[in-house]
């Protein structure tokens, strides 16, 4: 095995949602990807003789650090009709689909921009902040990433820059 310590990533990213910059975030930026699969099985055989993937589903989240009324709308996934002003309205407003991109500044192993690109992305809305005393109020922001219409059932991708 050898070690290429170009190819070890440390450094943050920039997310943004629906054309809005979330400023800075606390613990990074997750992707998730979670796989179902069928096991077929027969009786003549202990174990699985053929698996199928069914469905797969992706998810992406992060704390931001910088509780704006339009952040928190996102991260509630509400139209952007719901800001008005200095007022965020609360209501039964779906914010649709929308897309999404999150850039790592000098995140590839050639020390360039890293872009991943999501197409379709819903916020899920499940959020809950605490506002603290003696620490910062973070806006969990949380959405699923829907595949493409185009035949591909792509989630997302992923560019690292040249130059």
């Amino acid at each position: 095995m050898s070690l290429t310590t170009a190819e070890i990533l440390v450094g943050h990213g920039n997310l943004s949602i629906d054309a809005i910059d979330m400023g800075a975030t606390d613990g990074g930026f997750t992707i998730r990807s979670e796989s179902e699969w069928f096991d077929a099985m027969v009786d003549q055989s202990l174990g699985v003789q053929k698996k199928k993937l069914v469905r797969r589903k992706v998810f992406g989240s992060a704390n931001v650090a910088q509780a704006a009324l339009a952040k928190i709308a996102v991260a509630y996934g509400l139209t952007a009709a719901a800001l008005s002003g200095i007022t965020l309205t609360y209501a039964s407003q779906d914010r649709g689909v929308v897309t999404g991109t999150f850039v790592v500044p000098n995140g590839n192993p050639s020390g360039f921009d890293r872009t991943y690109a999501f197409a379709r992305i819903v916020s899920l809305g499940n959020s809950e902040s605490a506002y603290q005393r003696d620490g910062i109020t973070f806006v969990p922001v949380e959405f699923e990433v829907i595949p493409s219409v185009d035949g591909a059932d792509s989630y997302f991708t992923v560019v690292d820059a040249t130059s």
